[in-house]
């Protein structure tokens, strides 16, 4: 009898009753998923039996990631540097060093390892590191943070604070600041002075402003309720932070019910400002977001900007990169991201591509960080009023693009109507309506939801360099703060404290073909927004998401146009920022980051956004916290989002390494709001909204949500492992919960959950192996990576726009990678080491095998592209060798769309047909959903969609099928069966077959599929001219002994999907007899073929090569036998291919 313990009462009863039962007989008599421990207690036990670390003995380096681009005497320098658990604790005292000289200093704890009240809670995770130095040109010098005294320095930075004004003083700069509700009302720059002289007029206002619409202006300074606070305070630094609304008190202004603070009267959206000042620095770093709060249908605005007060007296203004200088009124519009006007006395002076964003006038020097790339921007000055002002919606704008002559689907992707115009107008212009005129636009599905969404809630920050003393050195100092060079801990210490878990540090030398990899991968991504002119304030830092081809190069698909935080993309560019210390990078992962904090995310709602009543679908429903949706071409589309895509660790990889705040801030709205609405416990919805707590948990240690992320992580393991869809753990969730508290029941269910998986599952392989040591979970770890960095490679060398598949399945898998790298390094595995076993064959076991049929790996092996269009004529598309010993189980089909149908037929040496069958044409596959439901069609779905529901669909009536989808065919369909059974279908080679050579043909527009069989059968796929072929994984040919060279050609496929043709890619490399890549494969935009051609060298000759890539491609191979094969095995005994003529 089994043991009854773990078993409720009423279900131990019946295996009594019934003792031929067991549990593993019913699944229904599976025990209850053990109780997860207290989490508090569960976090203090893991950390107590934790290796401990110690504090480098050599220090920590620290260095910059770029050069400076001039020399500055002085720069504020900020990093943070993560710690072990046990190498530093609050209050330990610490010294940093360039060679011998020491420098002044400040720390700041961010992170501890521990709840503060616990004993770890003094053991510092994360530390905040700001001095002051010097910035030479080409010059980035190494530092070292040390273990020692620091030595006694003068405090050159004060603040001091009464009831009315904060005073500062760095002692070079000294300004006061005259707080919300004084009769000064909130100044930022109420006086001025640089070496003890005064730069403005003492009294004049500055500051944040808005106009709507109407031209009524809203100041900050009009805010008596505005909070003002000293957020940070040391020796060398500190941060002045001020919260409000822009207020006009005379206008009346609608205050709606259910807002999340009270509104003053005359408030009119809000604004969060904040100062970085440091010791004896001549300017500070001011950075400023303003949030909207209104209903973007009803309201529009014409000016949002800020202003400072110029000296008196005659003023000579100069903007960077002009050389002319001028004294009447002027300004400066970068009116596009290539092209700005500059207007004095009414007239254009200048026009230019990309200004370099900065403006000085007398003693007053303004920079704006990222200018062109986030028009519309202005630089205004006006020396007769006294006035110096950065415009971030320009005053001066360029005319609206919002007509049929102006938009075009070459451009409306940029969405030019909120980049243009008097005013910032985010209501969508009628002319894109027109489906005829916007093709690409209306055939990616999402254009009805752009009407449908509303701007309210999002936001945008600027960085601001702010000079006081601009007539000495304010050129250099704005190149050293455009630069933006970021100050970062050497890579091998930071992996050495295990804050990021297993990821280690790059390693090229040793790690060539995978770092390459990572790197030049992500780089395409970076660099793809300069060729494709991703830019604009509303666009700036996203990148696309999916492409196809136009104009010779890849261009953003408005099917998915934008990345936002899709499965938890943002992350990747920090992991490799901090492994690489490259720049480019780094500086790709603070862009992207801001723009996802402000715009891919809900900061203000009110009642009337809240109610599912008033907003029935997602696309206008708002929540303070909320993330907007990728799949409304416009960033702001919902806005309540909360699901898989939740996270908010790459929030706080920008406020630990750069010190950036307003980070903080979102992530703090971010992980109440999931702390309060996670509900899910299937699926990826659950996955991410579990990571989002576990990394909000520790970086809080607030205990409630400690126990939400508890129970929420009870509730998924409710559902045994094999339950779940493959979805459940794209996100690392179970393995940092395991990380965090060591609770058996999670190492249980991770652990049942690779059985089940049966492996090839990165974040599952790799803990499996560091919580058993089992060598095999390694193993697989590694074959993964090597395979994923020849197949799945973005081979762009020479930045010409190639790539091999688009950029959001590439990110997908790095994070899983990254995490597994450690376990897959441990094995020393080389492509050499697995390259004869039968990677693609697995895949066809499992199909043949139900239940663990999977429809997305029939898809990767069936699925793929069209030939040429003038080819429909029958052909081989595969030569199987049946031994007649034995039966051969074979599975013939594809899923590619063809509304006219396939013939497939199976025939054997004889000539005679074994097997024939027609798969039925179909135009699409609906899958039901419970929300919006089938975007293809643009309609609402019942609330949720069951199999046998009848359902009408344009006109028709159809029934749901067992997948919950809906077939709608060209010709009647005699079943209402899964679309994979209607596609392909299984047959058996047995003792009445003859042994022998059989050919699988097909004649319709289909790609040539490929049969899958178990695995230790052979297979050839006859390539050429004549079919399109994917690459997919590994595909092996033979090299006869007698070859001394050999060519291979490649050519863009065609794919036909439900919009239209388009050109598919793909990338890849040949690999030699050892599995070293010899020539790289980039086909992509090549009206003609890439051609290839290697010379064999003796030892590589009668032997196995291979092509390892992705994507889709017309193949030809000359000089060596035209057939590939998914099996090594194939080419490794006689016969190596068959003698076969292509049937007429």
């Amino acid at each position: 009898m089994p043991d009854l313990r773990p078993f409720p009462p009423l279900l131990a009863i019946l295996l009594v009753l019934f003792p031929c039962l067991t549990p593993a007989d019913v699944p229904c008599l599976r025990a209850e998923p053990p109780q997860l421990r207290e989490i508090g207690a569960a976090v203090l036990d893991t950390l107590r039996e934790k290796p401990k670390s110690v504090f480098p003995a050599e220090g920590i380096p620290l260095q910059v990631t770029a050069p400076a681009p001039a020399d500055v005497k002085t720069w504020h320098f900020r990093t943070g540097v993560p710690l072990g658990l046990g190498a530093l604790k609050t209050g330990e005292q610490l010294a940093l060093f360039c060679g011998e000289r020491e420098i002044p200093v400040q720390t700041e704890v961010l992170a501890t390892w521990g709840p503060p009240d616990s004993e770890f809670g003094q053991a510092v995770k994360w530390l905040g590191v700001d001095f002051v130095d010097a910035a030479a040109k080409g010059e980035s010098l190494e530092y070292r943070l040390k273990r020692a005294m620091p030595a006694d320095t003068e405090r050159l930075l004060r603040i001091e604070e009464t009831a009315q004004t904060i005073t500062v003083d760095n002692g070079r700069l000294r300004f006061v600041i005259s707080k919300p509700g004084s009769p000064q009302g909130l100044n930022l720059f109420q006086s001025v002075e640089v070496d003890g002289k005064p730069v403005i007029v003492s009294g004049s206002q500055s500051g944040a402003y808005l106009v709507d619409g109407q031209g009524r202006e809203f100041c900050a300074a009009l805010d008596a309720t505005a909070e003002l606070r000293v957020e940070m305070q040391g020796p060398q630094a500190a941060v002045i932070r001020a919260e409000g609304w822009f207020v006009n008190p005379d206008a009346e202004v609608a205050v709606p019910a259910g807002e999340p603070q009270a509104r003053p009267q005359g408030g009119f959206c809000r604004f969060v400002t904040r100062i970085d000042v440091a010791a004896g620095q001549p300017d500070v770093r001011l950075q400023h977001t303003f949030v909207l709060t209104e209903d973007s249908e009803k309201t529009t605005y014409g000016d949002i900007g800020f202003r400072l007060p110029l000296a008196p007296g005659k003023t000579t203004v100069q903007f960077g990169g002009v050389d002319e200088t001028f004294t009447e009124p002027v300004h400066l519009l970068q009116k596009s991201w290539d092209a700005f006007d500059l207007v004095a006395g009414n007239k254009t002076q200048v026009q230019g591509e990309a200004a370099e964003g900065w403006v000085r006038a007398g003693k007053l020097g303004l920079a704006v960080r990222d200018f062109w790339q986030n028009f519309p921007l202005e630089l205004e000055a006006d020396p007769a009023a006294g006035q110096l002002a950065v415009h971030f919606w320009p005053k001066h704008g360029a005319p609206r693009m919002e007509t049929s002559e102006t938009l075009s689907d070459d451009n409306a992707w940029r969405l030019p109507f909120v980049h243009s115009g008097s005013q910032l107008d985010f209501r969508v212009p009628q002319a894109l309506k027109d489906a005829r005129q916007f093709k690409a636009l209306h055939a990616g599905g999402y254009a009805p939801k752009m009407y449908l969404a509303n701007a309210i809630g999002i936001a945008k920050t600027h960085e601001l360099l702010i000079n006081f003393d601009a007539e000495q050195d304010f050129p250099d100092r704005a190149a050293v703060f455009q630069a933006n060079g970021q100050m970062l801990p050497g890579a091998e210490a930071i992996a050495a404290t295990k804050v990021f878990g297993p990821i280690p540090a790059a390693d090229p030398e040793k790690y060539p073909l995978i770092e390459h990899r990572f790197n030049n991968s992500m780089k395409w991504i970076i660099r793809s927004k300069d060729a494709f002119g991703s830019f604009g304030m509303w666009n700036y830092g996203d990148v696309q998401m999916m492409f196809v081809t136009k104009h010779g190069m890849v261009w953003p698909d408005y099917r998915r146009l934008w990345g936002a935080t899709h499965y938890n993309n943002a992350r990747v560019a920090w992991w490799l920022a901090w492994r690489s210390g490259d720049q480019e990078i780094l500086q790709h992962a603070r862009r992207e980051t801001q723009h996802l904090i402000d715009v891919d995310h809900c900061h203000w709602t009110n009642a009337f956004f809240t109610s599912l009543e008033q907003q029935p679908t997602d696309s206008a429903r708002k929540e303070v916290g909320g993330l907007c949706d990728y799949k409304g071409v416009v960033h702001w589309h919902c806005g309540d989002g909360g699901s898989y895509n939740a996270c908010l660790d790459y929030m706080l990889y920008d406020y630990y390494f750069t010190g950036n705040r307003r980070a903080w801030d979102v992530a703090q709205e971010h992980g109440d709001y999931i702390t309060r609405t996670a509900a899910q416990n299937i699926g990826r919805g659950a996955a991410g909204q579990s990571d989002t707590l576990v990394e909000y948990y520790q970086a809080t240690w607030n205990p409630k949500v400690g126990e939400k992320l508890r129970h929420h992580a009870e509730r998924i393991m409710a559902t045994p492992a094999d339950q779940h869809d493959d979805l459940l753990d794209w996100t690392p969730w179970l393995q940092r919960y395991w990380e965090l508290t060591h609770d058996p029941g999670a190492r249980d269910y991770l652990l049942d959950w690779v059985e089940n998986r049966g492996g090839g599952r990165l974040y599952l392989d790799s803990y499996a192996w560091y919580m058993t040591g089992d060598r095999d979970y390694a193993t697989r770890c590694a074959r993964t990576i090597l395979r994923n960095s020849l197949t799945t490679a973005v081979r762009d060398d020479e930045n010409d726009g190639v790539i091999g598949r688009f950029w959001k399945s590439w990110t997908d898998g790095v994070t899983a990678e990254l995490l597994s790298l450690a376990a897959a390094r441990s094995t020393e595995t080389t492509l050499a080491d697995f390259q004869p076993e039968e990677w693609p064959y697995w895949v066809g076991w499992n199909v043949m095998s139900p239940p663990t049929f999977s429809r997305s790996l029939v898809a990767d092996y069936f699925g793929g592209t069209f030939p040429w269009p003038d080819q429909d004529q029958a052909r081989i598309t595969a030569v199987i060798h049946h031994e007649g010993g034995r039966p051969t189980p074979l599975w013939v089909g594809s899923i590619q769309q063809d509304p006219r149908g396939v013939n497939f037929r199976v025939t054997a040496p004889s000539g005679s047909i074994v097997s024939e069958f027609f798969r039925p044409g179909y135009w699409r596959v609906i899958q039901g959903s419970s929300r919006e439901g089938p975007t293809a069609l643009r309609k609402t779905w019942p609330p949720k969609v069951n199999p046998g529901d009848k359902v009408q669909i344009e006109d028709r009536e159809f029934t749901v099928n067992k997948y919950r989808q809906v077939v709608i065919e060209s010709q009647p369909l005699t079943s209402q069966d899964s679309l994979y059974e209607l596609a392909s279908r299984r047959v058996v080679l047995d003792e009445k077959n003859a042994p022998g050579f059989y050919t699988v043909t097909y004649d319709g527009t289909l790609l040539q599929p490929v049969p899958l069989l178990p695995p230790d059968r052979k297979i050839w796929l006859k390539v050429g001219a004549e079919s399109t072929m994917r690459l997919a994984g590994f595909q092996y040919f033979y090299v006869p002994q007698e070859t001394e060279h050999f060519e291979l050609s490649f050519l863009p496929g065609y794919t036909r999907d439900r919009f239209d043709n388009k050109l598919e890619l793909a990338a890849g490399a040949i690999l030699n007899p050892d599995a070293d890549p010899v020539a790289p494969i980039r086909c992509g935009l090549e009206t003609r073929p890439n051609v290839v051609r290697i010379d064999v060298p003796p030892q590589h000759r009668g032997k196995t090569w291979c092509i390892a890539g992705s994507g889709y491609c017309l193949t030809a191979m000359e000089g060596v036998p035209p057939y590939l094969s998914p099996s090594f095995r194939t080419f490794a005994s006689e016969p190596r291919v068959p003698t076969l003529s292509q049937p007429e």
